[in-house]
């Protein structure tokens, strides 16, 4: 409380993210050295969370203290397409389940698969951008089960570019994912990418804000998959509280997250 508007939001995100972290993971009954020892002498695992749990409680109390700059955020156009295409190619670098779809270091085919997804959704109103396409949020409103023959043009585009092998690895991808997935209808969260000259600056909170808000007002959960383990206490502390792993996925390991509808 004392720093106040010293603190940027990305480390006030960053501080609950590790508190929610440490509140899931840690062993409190069998710490080990630098991990908290001083839990083994008379106190519970009980006691210990409920201590997490009232700084957790106290952080986000002083969090409303400050305020961030101001974020432009939008609905998407086809303006901010090459933004966008730049901005997830080089934040998905290295992301497990993009190397095991598009091959390690493929810069073309990121660029093409970031462009397909953006041009999937563009027009249907469920993707916003945060200072013109730093940051991006790409949903699905999934309600329905038949296909669009325009998004099907889209993607036979896509695999004549990329080729049989990439489009083999991510139809494997997909099925899998999908037969792990919860039941319809729910909001699912495809991308979200903040550009990494811009990371840490709350732009990826404020771009969740619409399509969180969006599937609250329909009373519908959000979903989404992640391959990164670091991504789970990221989006933990905006409440996908739910971790799903997806089963027979020949693959990195992959989780599906939940978001109850608020």
């Amino acid at each position: 409380r004392r720093v106040g508007d010293m603190v940027p939001e990305g480390i006030w995100d960053g501080w609950e993210a590790a508190l929610v972290a440490l509140a899931d993971h840690r062993d409190f009954s069998q710490p080990k050295k630098g991990t908290g020892a001083a839990f083994a002498i008379g106190v519970t695992r009980e006691q210990a969370l409920a201590t997490h749990l009232e700084l957790l409680q106290d952080l986000r109390h002083a969090r409303p203290r400050y305020r961030a700059p101001m974020v432009d955020v939008r609905l998407a156009t086809t303006r901010d397409r090459e933004r966008v295409v730049e901005s997830v190619s080089l934040a998905f670098h290295g992301d497990p389940a993009w190397d095991f779809i598009l091959g390690a270091g493929a810069c073309d085919a990121a660029a093409a698969f970031a462009g397909v997804l953006f041009d999937a959704r563009a027009g249907r109103g469920t993707v916003w951008v945060a200072d013109d396409g730093a940051a991006v949020a790409m949903w699905d409103r999934v309600d329905v089960t038949r296909g669009d023959g325009v998004t099907d043009d889209i993607w036979a585009r896509f695999r004549a570019a990329v080729g049989e092998r990439v489009w083999a690895s991510l139809w494997a991808y997909d099925e899998a994912v999908k037969a792990s997935g919860p039941a319809r209808p729910y909001w699912y969260l495809g991308v979200l990418a903040t550009h990494p000259d811009r990371q840490g600056e709350g732009l990826a909170t404020a771009v969740l804000r619409p399509g969180t808000a969006a599937a609250d007002a329909e009373g519908w959960d959000c979903w989404l998959e992640t391959s990164k383990p670091a991504n789970k206490a990221f989006y933990a502390s905006r409440g996908y509280v739910e971790s799903i792993p997806v089963a027979d996925l020949d693959g990195p390991p992959t989780w599906w997250l939940r978001r109850p509808s608020h």
